[in-house]
């Protein structure tokens, strides 16, 4: 890269803390020490997702795929087939226009007016960590419970919507704040989105992606113990450069870059 800062930045990490190359590897699991975050980068060093897949096939052959955005699926549509002892998903029953209380536009409990989506094969939930479980408790999970607040339930499966690992077992702390003085690394770097604005979004889109701009948010991670008694790391620390409009729903203000700290609890 064109940038000599950056070679320099990573090597003072690296002799900072003892180096971990791959921060989800098994060997990993009770490392203390300095890792770069690990990001899916293509070899024209663009961060790629599973977004990209997506759109990427819907582009290939649009025929076979549709994305339905401002939709909430409120229902997973159940059968008994004759030959099978479980029951067996047909389909989705969805709201258009609808989302969940963190969607911007969402004005508070309403009554939705539903359609349903049947499918040919199978139906994959696939909604994150909190509404999957949301949907699936509409009929599995733990019977006494479900019974107990008026679900019939259908498969007594315990298990679902347990294991949360967030909120109060993995607490998360972030700290924003503007440096008095900026690292030449990001110096014209205003991480927007528009490149007429943002100088480093600009060269990134000129020089082949050879910036800054090519890695992901966070720029490293640091796990260590807060207690060296502890047989695990507790905390982790990861640092990333970014312009955070704050906590805002609906608008973003205009804000000056700034540097943000997060703690993160295991």
């Amino acid at each position: 890269m064109e940038d000599l800062n950056i070679p320099l930045f990573f090597a003072s990490l690296i002799l900072s803390a003892p180096i971990i190359l791959d921060i989800n590897s098994r060997p990993a699991i009770d490392a203390v020490g300095v890792s770069l975050a690990s990001n899916t980068i293509s070899s024209d060093n663009v961060r790629s997702s599973v977004r990209d897949r997506i759109i990427g096939v819907r582009s290939a052959v649009p025929q076979r795929l549709t994305l339905q955005l401002d939709t909430l699926a409120t229902k997973v549509l159940l059968c008994q087939d004759a030959n099978v002892t479980q029951p067996r998903a047909y389909g989705v029953e969805i709201a258009e226009g609808a989302g969940l209380p963190v969607q911007a536009g969402f004005e508070g409990k309403q009554t939705l007016q539903t359609k349903q989506v049947l499918v040919k094969r199978e139906v994959i939930v696939s909604a994150g960590v909190f509404q999957t479980p949301q949907l699936l408790t509409a009929f599995l999970g733990d019977s006494n419970q479900l019974t107990s607040m008026g679900i019939d339930p259908v498969v007594n499966l315990p298990g679902v919507g347990l294991n949360l690992q967030g909120l109060l077992h993995h607490d998360e702390i972030a700290t924003t704040w503007t440096l008095k003085s900026n690292f030449s690394l990001f110096n014209g770097c205003t991480f927007g989105s528009d490149p007429s604005t943002d100088p480093c979004l600009q060269y990134w889109l000129e020089s082949n992606h050879q910036n800054l701009y090519s890695f992901g948010s966070a720029i490293f991670h640091a796990p260590y113990k807060t207690d060296d008694s502890l047989s695990d790391p507790d905390m982790m620390h990861y640092w990333l450069p970014a312009n955070f409009p704050g906590f805002v729903r609906g608008a973003f203000p205009p804000f000056l870059p700034t540097m943000h700290m997060a703690n993160r609890r295991f």
